[in-house]
């Protein structure tokens, strides 16, 4: 027998021989006879042999013969000897061929094509085709062929010569189909499998003269696959297309027979040809082998090919034999092709195998069960039509998943709804069965199958245990899914029928209330809590909410949506380490109420962040309970259930332990039950009628009048883009925003449609624009950071109107946005660092901004104009001093303006691995990558060269952009230069450039200047410039000159505090679009704003930003906020300044501007000051200016009134009385009268007005004239509040009979008018008599007053008589009655006592202060109705007596100390004694003159009772509005004290039926005859008196009183108690007043002590003392001293002359401080009170886990009220608790006693809280805190492995420090390929495929740190064939030649050892080859052995092969 061996080597030595071409000639009519059959010269000739063997087949060898003369070969194939056949057609008239199969399986049991060889007739003649068989051996090495080289009988043999006529000049013949010459065929590949597919490939062979590759796909699921159309690498000299896909996380579903692989093919020349299809290998998610090699070796594994032409030529006149007999596969092929096509349809209509209707709607629920809490997961819900494939005929109306934190979903494209979730600090507990998601859908198509299930692919617990790995369950846990085509049953898995939903298994009816509750039981006691209760949100409305808490209430929030982005969840928070809560007994722990808004299938669950006890250990944590003893327990209870009441009864428990919650329901049928029905009823009939009132106002509301977009005219019909663009300084590693749409007009968004939207080209990006309304995109890419430095179009959304009159719009956000380095620039949604995010709206498509589509037949790319059409080429060059070793990167670019068509990289002979479309590392985009190693070669770029260059075609205008992002860029020993787009080395450079082929028709130095990225762009900014220049130079539109300045000015006003802005301020030079000719000189920004920052670089723009929760800003009163001076230097420009606001938000959520767009009206004026003409007078007037600046400094030290008044410091000085006043204004006037060419002056007029219009808007007038206006309230709203300060003085303003008010003032000085409307509340009927009453009594004597009263008390209720009670202390009234008739006027004048002034008035009308009018003579108009008991209480001081004035050389000296010294600026204090009752404004300081503006809010379930105001020592009038708050607006003339207190508001009485709501009536009826409680007023009175000498006061009303020392005493000690405990008072000068309202004894200690006398002092100390105050004393020196004995003894020291007056000067400052405190004597029980505290740490930054001390100080140290209470705003963060009692004995530095208190806190997270010390006095100091994450470190065992492919090893990650408790210590895994090596949570690696990727292990707490680990895969050999099944020696001496090669081909190490296993029989000529070399093996002695063939790559695989040595 001829060996194998031989004809393998004759193969080897024939290739190299040619073979003499020939040339067919034109079909002739000569004929040839082939095998017997005649036919034409040009003819085809097919030769074929079929075989059946009976065993398997292994190797075989052959030729086939012909009469080269006459036939020329065209092809030659063994199709189902796969790819491993060596054909070799060099020897003219043969085929000599050989195939050998490494595992022994050509399979022939049924019979199919052996050979196929395929002639043309060429010249006329005779010629036979015969076939020679030299091996046919079969699996165990045996021959199948007889001795004459024939095959034997277990061998079936056809041969068929069939023959054809000449294939016409149009028509080529691809698998027998009939094809046109110029037209395309398609080949398909349809597979067909029981698994799902992770990975195929494999080979499409093709004629290649007849057809060539035009473009291929195939089924896949994320990734893509990558084809390969000229593939000439695998199969040198033959060019084949090759296709590759893998993902590993989105496996592809070949349950029904799918397209694989279609390949389309150009048709080039006629002829005959064929495609064949060789699947390499088709792959589960196992990685097990369905396909291997050509093989199906899974069962039900199925693959069909099919060719599809598409275009057919003619049919000849006649059809030849051949086109009936060729290729049986295809014909095969085409019938199947046919029958499917043609398969009866189902006779019913099913879903999931149960039968439905059309029409109906089916849905789908899958129940989840886990035994751990999770933390991630992954899955897919597949839905379709088994019958034609798709999914026609299923509508998918609704997805819905669990509500979960961290979750998205993406239900596009139909067929496949994914949805995913990650939550590592909120885990997902599935610990009890629930609901996990739901999907229903609609059946619109009969007669098919439908099918629906879902698949969980990713399921991992917070411990690292996988449930689910890549499709895998590694873990058992429950995943029960149901089909419900029932709509009417209660299942907890289908959506219920009529109107109700179904909660937790429980049925409601839609309308009805359901209540969730939580009970909780524990030993311990409880210090705190924190929770979430989550719920289906599209199903409930949360409506209230109850927690148990102590005496200190928790925080709460029944709409939270920022814990939980896109959802809304019920959160609570408590809190109290003094008190504690006690769960010894099972208790209810929160109850939330919900309102059921429609039907459904929902649930409602709890997530408890933390539960612990009094020592803050965890009792529950995250979700867990930690304590075996502590237990939670939840039931829902629904008000309203079904009719049937087993069916309630069952569905009131949610789990079967809840006993009790099961006799509840049962016990619901009662006549319990029907008073809860009635409540019930009660409650849902008022709800409706709420609800219904508020639905007819919404449909009869105006319709606008035009359509707007944005606040842009728009048509229907139109599209509306809207762009933001970003700009960040740092690079990004993820994102997460929302982009909001809608119409106004309706509330929803009908009449507008999303048409577009694409997010910028990115890695890991998500987008959802489920449901309509709402676009979500996230983004999450650490190892491929976003890189936003440069300002890049971000979101684009395209929009069509559908509808008229109406307001459209569109608005985007980001939640979170985090640089690669921790740094937040949003945070939730607070923005944390300044970062660019402009939004833009364009209605006109034919701007060329970069926000717009620029018009005509362009596109706008990286700046430069392409036309639509041409081709550009972005060129990216590096330059480094190193030599490159490896590089990887990525293209990105705009994919729908452009088509990547060519990359060109520079590589080594090396080659690097591209892909020009390349979507599987960045899901739906297409991305240009590369990919290069070397590490024999390296690359040289020592000088700039070029890296990489990409061809694109632009497709369509556009505005877009082309970015590169290098992965890395190596030197030859792996080190970075290039890391994640970041340069890591400093000597080495990128630079890239966009060429245009075709641009505009403008001046080439434009291209140039587009050509490079860098600053030679602004050359294009220069051709611009050609429009022609103005005429004359303006800025902001006013005329200007070359060398003026030009100051631009924005002023500011809201009505609430704000927390954040950022904006824009921007100039330039219009004509030229840059700042040509615009100097920026100074910029100034408000001082006193916390947290601002601001960028004046580049020139052009300035952006400003400010962010401060915790002391937001206070633009409620107008004032300047920025200013910017520009300087002129060119002339004939038109220059502007404007600046705007991008976002400006309120500390209550209000947003003035929301990124570009106000939301809200505020005050935002902008004033541009240019120079005027000056006269020959400016000196003159600068003089006067510096004279009257001089004045202003010296009369700082006296009346604000003085101050205005003098002119000259000499007058100024003296001028401390109202005559010295008169003096001053004549010194005025006179100097006003030289000053002839003054200008005229001019007052500013301010306007701070909510709900109210001014009919005169001037903001300037001059000074003295008149100014008048009317003040009007708009639509729906009334006046409350009208307050006018001009001059810094108030005056009042007259109200109208219409209520408007009327103003008309002289204008002496600035004016600020403040107004305030409320919303209109339908008022009694008898409200307009009784403000006509009112208006007469202000307007004429109190006498009138009463009359206009009287006269309209006739529409009053029967006359009813108030109590009035006058408590006067030096102060007389002109109204001695003690009673007034209900509704009457009540008019007293109150005047003080000769050489007395009223300090204080008090007047409180039924329980409620009234603002009391001061009036000029210091006397008090008191003028009110009487709607309750009237109490009036007056205090009133002793006039000082006057300064002694002083000798003019004493007035000599302060003038010249005046004009030194300039005053720094004027503060006051303010203080808030506050008490249930919050303020928006939390300044402490205010400055002199300025208005201080407030509003005073209730607490929830609270309402004010008492107000306040003393400014300066005076009570001011406050007016209440009619929601219940308190507007303040005060002039700030001295220190401001508010004291305000809220009363809990009582419950209203419960209605539980008609019987309960009688007797309540009566019970209430009862109550009022019932004489009301008294209570006793203990005063203990030493040296001091009281206005109110009450004895015993009424409960509830309002106890008021002014306690005084006498003359000559000072207070020393005051305390004032209510039922123990202490009552909040008002100190005004020496003297306390008391506001509240009764509810127990009252008791009142005073002491007073009398003053000290002055120490005299020596003459020398008095002269000493007298110069210093005369030099250095100004305005501010008086200011200091506080009080009103000091204030007259530092003026006179000023001015002290005599020996009398320095002596008191010397008191007022040099009187020695204490070198220690003593305690002061006090009475028994007396109450000293804290003055003073402080907290040693205002800001601390720690770790988790963490501890510190802080301690809070108080003074005095002596006091009795030393209790501090220690608490912390989020305990989520840290909790604080006392560590230390009081340590008293302690002196400051001035000699004061003070103690002090120390706690401790613990960080318990990561994020900010504050600590709050608060004493029981009310004084509050607190201390931010800031935790870190602890992790500082990480490190891994292992930087680099190399591991075989399928091999694992483990790679352990160490976060330190090493003594940071183990919930820090988390990795998470990443790795860069997925096709090179995998690896899980627990640092498993596992290597796939040949490469090198990067494994990356990344902190869970600190995310910022990371180890890389570098993993070479290497490709082991998986088997060692011989080139024999076995050898026979003959005889002794003997030898035969062997190859062995190792497998695969892309194997590292291919090196064998060869061996004999007995050398006595037979030894081998060497003992180790390379793969696929030859050797020796010799006989030595009869007999039998093996020779062994062994890698040496460590992968022990050998093989062995007989010798049988015959002799």
């Amino acid at each position: 027998m001829k060996k194998i061996l031989s004809v393998v080597l004759s193969v080897v030595i024939l290739m190299s021989m040619m073979v003499t071409g020939f040339t067919v000639g034109a079909a002739s009519t000569d004929k040839a006879t082939i095998n017997g059959k005649e036919v034409s010269v040009g003819s085809k000739v097919t030769y074929k042999i079929d075989l059946k063997t009976a065993s398997k087949i292994e190797s075989v060898q052959g030729v086939v013969n012909f009469d080269s003369n006459v036939l020329k070969l065209d092809s030659f194939t063994m199709p189902n000897t796969t790819s491993n056949y060596l054909p070799n057609t060099n020897i003219a008239g043969e085929v000599h061929y050989a195939a050998y199969s490494v595992d022994g399986d050509f399979d022939f049991s049924s019979q199919k094509n052996y050979i196929t060889a395929e002639f043309t007739v060429i010249k006329a003649g005779t010629s036979s085709i015969t076939h020679n068989y030299e091996v046919l051996d079969d699996a165990n090495s045996k021959t199948l062929l007889d001795s004459n080289k024939k095959p034997n009988s277990s061998v079936q043999e056809t041969t068929n010569t069939t023959v054809g006529e000449v294939v016409p000049s149009d028509t080529a013949i691809i698998n027998g189909v009939k094809c046109k010459v110029g037209s395309t065929v398609t080949f398909n590949v349809w597979v067909k499998a029981p698994r799902v597919a992770e990975d195929y490939q494999g080979r499409v062979f093709y004629t290649n003269d007849i057809l060539t590759p035009k473009s291929a796909s195939g089924k896949s699921n994320g990734a893509s696959a990558m084809y390969n159309l000229h593939d000439t690498e695998t199969y040198p000299g033959k060019d084949i297309v090759s296709y590759t896909w893998m993902d590993f996380r989105h496996p592809v579903d070949f349950s029904t027979e799918d397209k694989m692989v279609s390949v389309t093919f150009d048709v080039t020349a006629s002829g005959r040809g064929t495609i064949e299809s060789y699947i390499e290998c088709f792959d589960d998610i196992d990685d097990n082998y369905m396909i291997l090699d050509g093989k199906i070796l899974l069962d039900g594994v199925t693959v069909r090919t099919e060719v599809v032409p598409s275009e057919v030529p003619p049919e000849p006149t006649t059809t030849s034999s051949t086109t009936a007999t060729t290729s049986s596969t295809t014909a095969t092929t085409a019938t199947t092709a046919t029958t499917a096509t043609t398969a009866p349809r189902p006779s019913k209509t099913t879903f999931n195998g149960k039968e439905v209707k059309v029409g109906e709607e089916v849905t789908v629920t899958y129940m989840i069960q886990a035994d751990k809490l999770c933390e991630d997961f992954q899955g897919y819900f597949k839905y379709g039509n088994k019958t034609v494939g798709d999914t026609t005929g299923i509508e998918l109306t609704k997805f819905s998943l669990k509500n979960m934190p961290g979750t998205m979903v993406n239900t596009d494209p139909a067929g496949k709804a994914v949805f995913t979730g990650s939550s590592f600090d909120k885990p997902y507990d599935f610990r009890t069965k629930t609901q996990f998601v739901t999907a229903t859908f609609k059946v619109t198509k009969a007669n098919c199958a439908y099918f629906a299930e879902a698949e969980m692919y990713i399921l991992s617990a917070v411990d690292g245990t996988d449930y689910v790995n890549q499709g895998v369950v590694k873990n058992p846990f429950t995943w029960d899914g149901s089909t419900s085509t029932e709509p009417t049953t209660t299942s907890s898995t289908t959506k219920p029928s009529g109107d109700y939903a179904i909660i937790n298994g429980v049925k409601c009816k839609v309308g009805s209330t359901i209540t969730y509750n939580l009970y909780a039981k524990t030993p311990y006691e409880v210090g705190d809590y924190q929770g979430y209760v989550l719920y289906s949100n599209d199903l409930l409305k949360a409506t209230d909410l109850y927690v148990k808490q102590t005496t200190t209430p928790a925080f709460t929030n029944l709409d939270d949506t920022e814990d939980y982005p896109g959802q809304s969840v019920v959160t609570f928070n408590w809190q109290d380490s003094m008190t504690t809560l006690d769960f010894s007994t099972e208790d209810l722990f929160v109850s939330v109420k919900f309102k059921v808004t429609a039907a459904g299938v929902g649930s409602i669950d709890d997530y408890i962040v933390c539960f612990d006890d009094k020592d803050m250990n965890y009792l529950i944590d995250y979700g867990v309970i930690k304590d075996p003893d502590t237990s939670l327990r939840d039931e829902v209870i629904a008000e309203e259930g079904p009719t049937t009441t087993s069916s309630t009864t069952a569905t009131t428990a949610t789990t079967a332990t809840t006993a009790t919650t099961a006799t509840t329901a049962t016990t619901a049928t009662t006549a319990t039950t029907a008073t809860t029905a009635t409540t019930a009823t009660t409650a849902t009939t008022a709800t409706t009628a709420t609800t219904a009132t508020t639905a007819t106002t919404a449909t009869t509301a105006p319709r606008p009048s035009k359509t707007t977009f944005n606040g842009k005219e728009v048509k229907v019909g139109e599209e509306v883009t809207v762009t933001y663009m970003i700009q960040a300084d740092k690079l990004c590693e993820d994102f997460q925003g929302y982009f909001k749409y809608g119409n106004k007009t309706v509330g929803d968004t009908t009449g507008i449609e999303l048409t577009k939207f694409s997010l910028k080209n990115m890695p890991g990006t998500m987008v959802n624009t489920d449901p309509a309304g709402k676009a979500v995109f996230t983004g999450s890419s650490f190892d491929k950071p976003y890189d936003f430095r440069t300002k890049t179009q971000f979101v684009t959304a395209t929009f069509k109107v559908t509808k008229a009159n109406c307001a459209y719009f569109a608005e985007a956000e980001m939640y979170i946005l985090s640089a690669v380095d921790g740094t937040d620039y949003v945070n939730q949604g607070v923005v944390k660092n300044p970062f660019t995010w402009d939004g833009s709206t364009s209605t006109e498509p034919t701007t060329t901004s970069s926000t717009t589509k620029p018009s005509g037949d362009y596109a706008i790319i990286n700046g430069v104009k392409c036309k639509v059409g041409s081709t550009i080429t972005y060129n990216l060059y590096a330059k480094t001093p190193y030599e490159v070793g490896d590089y990887q990167g990525y293209v990105l670019y705009s994919n729908d303006l452009l088509k990547a068509t060519d990359l060109y990289v520079k590589q080594t002979t090396t080659p690097a691995f591209t892909n020009l479309d390349d979507t599987e590392d960045y899901p739906g985009q297409s991305v240009v990558t590369f990919n290069w190693q070397d590490s024999m070669t390296t690359l040289d770029f020592s000088t700039e060269d070029l890296f990489v260059s990409v061809k694109f075609k632009v497709t369509a205008a556009g505005v877009g952009s082309i970015d590169d992002y290098i992965v890395c860029f190596d030197d030859k020993d792996m080190n970075y230069l290039i890391d994640y787009g970041v340069i890591k080395d400093p000597d080495t450079s990128l630079r890239d450039e966009v060429i245009a082929e075709e641009e505009p028709t403008t001046a080439t130095t434009a291209t140039t200047a587009t050509t490079a990225t860098t600053a030679t762009t602004a050359t294009t900014a220069t051709t611009a410039t050609t429009a022609p220049q103005p005429s004359k130079t303006t800025f902001n539109g006013k005329d200007v000159k070359v060398g003026d300045e030009v100051t631009v000015t924005y002023y500011i006003q809201t009505e609430k505090l704000c927390e954040d802005f950022q904006g824009y301020f921007y100039y330039g030079n219009k004509s030229t679009s840059d700042t040509t000719g615009i100097e920026l000189k100074s910029f100034y920004i408000r001082e006193d704003l916390p947290g601002l920052m601001c960028n004046t670089a580049p020139a052009g723009k300035i952006v400003f930003t400010g962010v401060s929760p915790l002391n937001p800003y206070d633009f409620r009163t107008k004032g300047k906020f920025i200013s910017a001076t520009f300087k002129i230097n060119e002339a004939n420009y038109d220059y502007y300044a404007n600046a705007v606001f991008e976002v400006l938000s309120a500390v209550d959520g209000t947003n003035y501007v929301n990124f570009g767009k106000i939301e809200n009206p505020f005050v935002w004026e902008e004033e541009t000051s240019v120079p005027t003409p000056t006269t020959a007078t400016t000196a003159t007037t600068a003089t006067t200016a510096t004279t009257a600046t001089t004045a202003t400094t010296a009369t700082t030290a006296t009346t604000a009134t003085t101050a205005t008044t003098a002119t000259t410091a000499t007058t100024a000085t003296t001028a401390t009385t109202a005559t010295t006043a008169t003096t001053a204004t004549t010194a005025t006037t006179a100097t006003t009268a030289t000053s002839t060419t003054k200008p005229v002056e001019k007052v500013k007029v301010r306007y701070n007005l909510t709900n109210v219009v001014s009919s005169n808007k001037v903001e300037e007038i001059e000074k003295n004239d008149v100014y008048t206006t009317v003040l009007s309230p708009v639509k729906g709203y009334e006046i409350s509040s009208v307050i006018m300060v001009v001059n810094g003085s108030v005056v009042p303003v007259n109200k109208n009979a219409d209520g408007t008010y009327l103003v008309t003032v002289p204008a002496t000085g600035d004016i600020t008018i403040s107004a305030y409307a409320n919303e209109i509340v339908i008022p009694p009927t008898t409200s307009s008599t009784t403000e006509t009453s009112t208006s007469a009594t202000t307007a004429t004597s109190a006498t009138t007053a009463t009359s206009a009263t009287t006269a309209s008390s006739a529409t009053k209720p029967p006359v009813k008589t108030f109590k009035v009670t006058n408590n006067l202390t030096n102060v007389t009234t002109n109204n001695s009655a003690t009673t007034i008739e209900e509704g009457k006027v009540y008019t007293a004048l109150l005047s003080p006592m000769k050489g007395y002034e009223i300090s204080t008035v008090v007047l409180i009308v039924n329980n409620e202060v009234v603002p009391v009018n001061k009036n000029a003579d210091g006397t008090y108009l008191i003028s009110v109705p009487a709607t309750g008991d009237i109490t009036i209480s007056a205090y009133a001081n002793v006039i000082p007596p006057e300064p002694t004035t002083t000798s003019s050389s004493t007035t000599s000296t302060t003038s010249t100390t005046s004009t030194t010294t300039v005053p720094p600026r004027t503060t006051f204090k303010v203080t808030n004694n506050l008490t249930n009752v919050v303020t928006n404004n939390n300044a402490t300081t205010v400055n002199k003159n300025e208005v201080y503006t407030a509003v005073l809010s209730p607490v929830k379930g609270y309402e004010i009772s008492t107000v306040v105001l003393v400014s300066n020592g005076e009570i001011v009038p406050v007016n209440k509005n009619t929601d219940g708050t308190y507007l303040i607006s005060v002039v700030a003339s001295g220190d401001i004290t508010i004291s305000a207190y809220a009363s809990l508001i009582p419950p209203e009485p419960t209605t539980t039926s008609s019987t309960t709501s009688t007797t309540t009536s009566s019970t209430t009826g009862t109550t009022g005859t019932t004489a009301p409680k008294t209570y006793a007023v203990n005063a203990m009175l030493t040296n001091a008196v009281s206005t109110n000498n009450a004895k015993t006061v009424e409960e509830g009303s309002m106890y008021s009183a002014i306690i005084a020392p006498v003359e000559g005493y000072d207070m020393v000690t005051f305390v004032a108690t209510m039922n123990g405990q202490q009552i909040e008072t008002v100190k005004s000068g020496n003297a306390y007043i008391i506001t509240a309202k009764v509810t127990g004894d009252i008791n009142i200690v005073a002491y007073a002590e009398k003053k000290p006398e002055p120490t005299t002092a020596t003459t020398a100390t008095t002269a000493t003392t007298a110069t210093t105050a005369t030099t250095a004393t100004t305005a501010t020196t008086a200011t200091t001293a506080t009080t009103a004995t000091t204030a007259t003894t530092a003026t006179t020291a000023t001015t002290a002359t005599t020996a009398t007056t320095a002596t008191t000067a010397t008191t007022a400052t040099t009187s020695p401080v204490p070198t220690s405190e003593t305690i002061p004597t006090t009475k028994p029980d007396q109450v000293i009170e804290i003055n003073k505290m402080t907290i040693d740490k205002a800001t601390v930054t720690v770790n988790e886990g963490q501890k510190f001390n802080i301690v809070a100080s108080i003074w005095p140290g002596y006091t009795t009220e030393k209790t501090v209470t220690w608490s912390v705003n989020n305990s989520r963060v840290g909790v604080v608790s006392q560590t230390t009692n009081t340590v008293n004995g302690l002196y400051d530095n001035e000699g004061k006693l003070y103690c002090t208190e120390t706690a401790t806190f613990t960080a318990k997270a990561s994020g900010q809280t504050i600590i709050k010390a608060v004493s029981n006095a009310g004084m509050v100091v607190k201390c931010i805190v800031n935790v870190k994450k602890v992790a500082t470190s990480i490190s891994v065992n292992k930087t680099s492995i190399t591991l075989n492919a399928s091999k694992e090893t483990t790679v352990k990650a160490t976060v330190g420090p090493t003594s940071i408790p183990m919930q820090y210590k988390g990795v998470k895994w990443t790795t860069s390929n997925k096709k090179i090596a995998t690896v899980n949570s627990k640092g498993v690696i596992k290597a796939i495929a040949k490469g090198v990727c990067y494994v990356t292990a990344t902190s869970k707490d600190n995310t910022r740190l990371s180890k890389r680990i570098k993993v070479t895969v290497e490709q082991p050999v998986t088997s060692v064939k011989f080139n024999k099944s076995f050898v026979k020696l003959a005889k002794k001496g003997n030898s035969a030649t062997l190859k062995a090669t190792a497998y695969s081909s892309n194997a590292n190490v291919k090196k064998l050892t060869i061996k004999s296993e007995n050398t006595k029989v037979v030894k081998v000529s060497k003992s180790s080859i390379n793969s696929g070399a030859t050797f020796k093996v010799t006989a030595v002695k009869k007999g039998t052995t093996y020779v062994r063939a062994t890698a040496t790559d460590g992968s022990r695989k050998y093989t062995r092969i007989r010798i049988t040595v015959q002799k």
